[in-house]
């Protein structure tokens, strides 16, 4: 891969659907991941190739308790974190609470049902648009917004783990999510991350 040959450690079998091998963020440590999403094209550089903290443009943080990165969109005008998650074929998959205590789901809202399809399970969805997505210096319109069908179960944005203090008092770490934010917004853009500093540049072709 990449012109070059891996050993790799930690290989465990799962259900991938019709990936063969999944590759994780510990694999893309150590190195700036380019993705060019509308030529389907993947490079990598050393972190010295790319001043990232001059090119950054989109807000990111590690999510709370996982170490994985999230990104900070605006949803009709409104701050939402966001899992930044390239295998999710959706666009961006929230909370039902939250689509509702924002007003973007109502009983007037227009839903089409659906399903939203990841690496290794997929779920049944209501699926609505919202007027506007403002991710890094880009704004989109009548983008797709996906929920989980009205009483199914999501622990999208739940804290798995705290950190003890020598006092014993209980912390968490890091960005509470709302949401993933999934292909369908990313496929317009090249990314560039850097997934160790959570730092992320997307720009149009």
């Amino acid at each position: 891969m990449f012109g070059g040959d891996f050993d790799l450690d930690d290989v465990a079998e799962g259900e991938l659907g019709n990936s063969t091998l999944l590759l994780g963020s510990v694999f893309f440590s150590n190195v700036i991941v380019q993705i060019d999403f509308p030529n389907s094209r993947l490079q990598l550089f050393p972190k010295s190739a790319v001043d990232m903290d001059k090119y950054q443009n989109v807000p990111m943080k590690r999510v709370r308790s996982s170490g994985l990165p999230a990104i900070q969109v605006k949803i009709n005008g409104k701050k939402v974190w966001l899992l930044f998650d390239t295998g999710n074929s959706g666009a961006i998959y929230l909370k039902r609470s939250v689509a509702t205590s924002e007003g973007w789901l109502t009983a007037d809202t227009q839903i089409d049902q659906s399903k939203v399809l990841g690496l290794s399970k997929s779920a049944d969805v209501d699926m609505f648009k919202v007027e506007s997505l403002k991710i890094g210096p880009y704004e989109l319109e009548s983008v797709p917004i996906q929920v989980p069908v009205e009483g199914e179960h999501t622990n999208v944005g739940k804290s798995k783990r705290e950190t003890s203090t020598a006092n014993n008092s209980r912390i968490s770490r890091g960005i509470k999510t709302k949401g993933v934010m999934g292909f369908d917004v990313l496929k317009h853009f090249i990314v560039t991350v850097d997934l160790d500093d959570y730092q992320l540049h997307i720009v149009t072709p």
